[in-house]
């Protein structure tokens, strides 16, 4: 199997795990990040720059997953480059998991949605690192068929 085709396939396994485990964590945890939201506000903010009207709620929404989805896997398909490949996952997923933390207020986008307090603030990046090592760890088994 091709190099890039693997990528993908282990960068789509981090994007989904860690969406999964957002998902979850936004309907069982009191705390839990609302980095969707954040993509909605984002969204929204190119739509109002472009002078465009918006589209509904649900549409920004699924919009705003798609667009998580699709970003995520090409971010996590890294993995497949270079060597050390669980050292790549868990450094692409301690970046963007900072990022996501740290952000959003250079963006104009709201601060609490992912760092309201320390609990929030370490789900946000958890759920980033692990999908990370989803990636790495799936990559790692597709090398090793």
């Amino acid at each position: 199997m091709d190099t890039n085709v693997k990528g993908l396939i282990s960068g789509l396994t981090g994007a989904i795990t860690l969406t999964a485990i957002h998902q979850w964590l936004k309907n069982n945890v009191k705390d839990a990040p609302r980095v969707d939201m954040l993509g909605v506000q984002a969204i929204e903010s190119i739509f109002e720059k472009l002078n465009i009207d918006k589209p509904s709620k649900r549409t920004l929404y699924n919009l705003s997953l798609a667009g998580d989805i699709l970003f995520n896997t090409f971010y996590y398909s890294s993995v497949a480059k270079g060597k050390k490949p669980l050292l790549k996952g868990a450094l692409l997923g301690t970046g963007v998991g900072s990022s996501v933390i740290t952000l959003p207020g250079t963006f104009n986008l709201n601060e609490n949605l992912s760092s309201r307090n320390m609990t929030q603030g370490l789900l946000s990046f958890a759920i980033y690192f692990i999908g990370g090592l989803a990636a790495a760890g799936t990559y790692k088994a597709i090398e090793g068929l």
